[in-house]
């Protein structure tokens, strides 16, 4: 699932697992991989910054990738780089 500003309010309810990631970015590509397999409680949503820049500076994500876990929309946990976990 991709996160746009027309379904943004999904975060306020439930465990979201957002990645922040920009196409021309290697490292996003290899989490992006990481990510889809990776077993979670969390929902996992994508966020594509070339498309939705008023998302990642809403969270004041400034490097690629990102991953910012939320529950019922409070941010939890971030994760900025590459991550395994």
């Amino acid at each position: 699932m991709e996160l746009t500003s027309s379904n943004f309010t999904i975060l306020s309810h439930g465990k979201w697992r957002i990645v922040f990631w920009v196409p021309w970015g290697n490292p996003s590509f290899q989490q992006l991989t990481i990510s889809k397999k990776e077993k979670s409680n969390y929902n996992l949503i994508l966020c594509n910054v070339e498309e939705n820049i008023d998302i990642a500076q809403q969270f004041n994500v400034f490097f690629y990738p990102t991953t910012i876990f939320i529950i019922n929309g409070i941010e939890q946990r971030r994760i900025v780089g590459l991550s395994k976990k």
